[in-house]
């Protein structure tokens, strides 16, 4: 994944969950146009680097929801 993708978080005036779901709706946008349309013949074309990318960006993606879902769960815990 390009290093400028997807810049650190810094608005100050956003909650964290704002944060997650911006980034999230990032990630699935650059996923959405960066993803081979549905074969697995079309995902073997892709050279090593795309792949990667795709690779990395899947993790981040899951990652990022899975700490959206623990500070939800954390919420109806607390509640």
């Amino acid at each position: 994944m390009q290093v400028d993708l997807f810049p650190p978080l810094t608005a100050e005036d956003a909650s964290l969950e704002q944060l997650l779901e911006e980034r999230i709706e990032g990630v699935l946008l650059w996923l959405d146009q960066n993803e081979p349309i549905s074969t697995q013949q079309e995902a073997e074309v892709l050279d090593s680097d795309a792949r990667e990318q795709l690779y990395w960006g899947h993790g981040y993606l899951y990652a990022l929801r899975d700490i959206q879902e623990f500070i939800q769960r954390r919420r109806s815990s607390m509640n």
